[in-house]
């Protein structure tokens, strides 16, 4: 393997697949057709995903030639008017009565806030700047942070009006989990949102605790090991819009450590996942590679490491009245303590996120929450898409085990750097390929893992070891 830096702005795909992938079941010719073809995962992507099938190519911007230059043009450079996305905000509230009562179906679901953003077409009215800010102080709750640019929050009527629209047609439902410091302010989630809400596509983007200037109002963090938030939501969906004979269907799509979480929720869930598919994007597998591949970089150190410190520093600072409830982890008197001293993020997790999980070190967080240890208890399809040239996280991404993995396809890239991919007319390039996903799945007669025949796979993972 060559230890050269990729470079360079003619990118190529690369894919991986077991050679006896699960069988998708199609719909049926007509109505009154009792036969039902099936179709194999990797077929399936090489006949409707052209993108993303093995030697696929395409260019990317010539002066971004790294993958380091990639994903810092992503995150400086100003998309606003190129994706022009409204979004509906709702605050979810999980009571502590809930999180006691649902302990069967949620092991640790815990009390507190997030939010969630649906892409909405905007009231004509609300196109005039002044008629949405009138709208948008009138819904902003007192002492919350104010939101980003066509964000408000939406009245309960609002929102009922809006999910009663989405009750009237079968179109699939992707809910979006970001990165770790991400949200609707990120240019390759808006991306994502503007090209499927353009199709036809119910989209909405989960906002971890604290996200997206969303207010922690319980001592309670996300890590990586955080997913029944996700579940909560993907269960409420399910059972308000999913429920009927028609299989609407579900799809999960997660950005760097929000992919992670899906794939740890998919893990968790094995076949009993309520999505009908999953992206991720950029995500790590092996979060102890990834560490050290960010510490070991002089991107890494220089520009990346420092960012996530920021973010995760400053999270804890501006909820610290609320956090400080829990003053075992968060003391005030602790982070005045380690403000100074805390440089990576793996002094933080190891002074804070393995406390939250219970777990003695930073490292053993690290093992816990991988999902490449546990890939194979994965029972959903997943397209995984990742570029070799990713700054942040480790690109020992698992090929072997992929190779094994019937229910899973995996597309590298030789460029594209850290959920970039950004080619030469400006444009990012998986969006394409998620809406292309995410169509072409309405010809399968499938809602949930059940509906697929697996032949009875498994690969029973010891714990005798």
């Amino acid at each position: 393997m060559s230890l050269l830096p990729n470079w360079g702005f003619r990118n190529t795909v690369h894919a991986y697949h077991s050679e006896d992938s699960v069988k998708l079941p199609l719909k049926s010719i007509t109505e009154d057709s009792q036969q039902q073809g099936k179709i194999s995962l990797d077929k399936f992507v090489s006949t409707r995903i052209p993108e993303i099938i093995d030697g696929a190519s395409y260019n990317l911007k010539p002066y971004l030639f790294t993958g380091t230059l990639q994903t810092l043009y992503t995150f400086k450079a100003d998309f606003h008017l190129k994706y022009p996305v409204y979004f509906a905000r709702e605050i979810i509230t999980i009571t502590e009565d809930e999180s006691i009562n649902l302990k069967n179906i949620f092991n640790h679901l815990n009390p507190g806030e997030f939010t969630l953003d649906y892409v909405v077409d905007p009231p004509n009215d609300e196109l005039d700047s002044k008629i949405f800010k009138e709208k948008y102080l009138e819904t902003l709750p007192k002492g919350y942070p104010n939101l980003h640019p066509r964000c408000r929050y939406y009245t309960i009527n609002e929102m009922n009006s809006l999910k009663n629209s989405w009750l009237k047609d079968n179109q699939p439902i992707s809910i979006i989990v970001p990165g770790l410091a991400g949200g609707i302010q990120e240019a390759p989630v808006r991306a994502t949102c503007y090209k499927l809400h353009k199709q036809g596509h119910h989209v909405l983007v989960l906002n971890q605790r604290g996200c997206s200037r969303s207010k922690i109002t319980t001592p309670y963090l996300y890590t990586g090991l955080s997913t029944d938030d996700i579940k909560f939501i993907i269960h409420k969906f399910y059972n308000y819009f999913g429920n009927n004979n028609n299989k609407r269907q579900f799809h999960a799509i997660g950005y760097s450590f929000g992919g992670l979480q899906i794939a740890n929720y998919l893990i968790k869930e094995g076949k009993d996942s309520k999505l009908t598919s999953a992206v991720t994007i950029s995500s790590p597998w092996d979060l102890n590679e990834s560490m050290s591949h960010i510490n070991n970089s002089l991107s890494g150190v220089y520009l990346f490491q420092p960012a996530v410190v920021y973010f995760l520093l400053k999270m804890v600072k501006s909820n610290m009245e609320i956090l400080n409830q829990n003053s075992e982890i968060f003391s005030e008197e602790k982070y005045n303590k380690l403000k100074k001293k805390i440089k990576t993020s793996v002094e933080f997790d190891d002074e804070y996120t393995c406390k939250l999980v219970g777990l003695p070190s930073g490292k053993i967080y690290y093992y816990a929450a991988s999902p490449l240890c546990k890939i194979f208890q994965i029972k959903t399809p997943l397209l995984i898409i990742n570029s070799k040239d990713d700054p942040m996280i480790s690109t020992d991404y698992p090929y072997l085990e992929v190779k094994k993995h019937p229910w899973i396809y995996m597309a590298t890239s030789d460029l594209g750097g850290h959920y970039s991919f950004i080619k030469n007319n400006g444009d990012f390039w998986f969006p394409d390929v998620v809406e292309n996903w995410i169509d072409s799945w309405k010809e399968l007669d499938v809602q949930t893992p059940h509906d697929i025949d697996d032949n009875g796979w498994d690969i029973p993972i010891r714990t005798d070891l």
